[in-house]
């Protein structure tokens, strides 16, 4: 049982850092685009909260097997692009 316990935490272990690898990956491609509007982010609505949202939108479409990116798309096109 303690194995069982031991490769559960090892395997939720790599997850988390394979989510932050990518939220991360997220995070630089949004600060290098050119095309976000400047005055997109504030102290409240900062890129990383973005990021932190857009990402959980698109895990969230992944386990309920729908997932259709068209709207998450939208909605960043809507909040952050002119």
């Amino acid at each position: 049982m303690s194995f069982l316990e031991e490769e559960k935490s090892s395997g939720q272990r790599l997850m988390t850092q394979s989510w932050k690898h990518i939220q991360k990956g997220l995070y630089t491609v949004l600060i290098n685009d050119k095309g976000v509007q400047k005055n997109a982010f504030n102290q409240e609505f900062t890129p990383e909260k973005f990021v932190e949202v857009i990402f959980s939108l698109i895990i969230s479409a992944l386990m309920h097997q729908n997932y259709d990116c068209s709207i998450i798309l939208e909605i960043i096109k809507r909040t952050i692009y002119k």
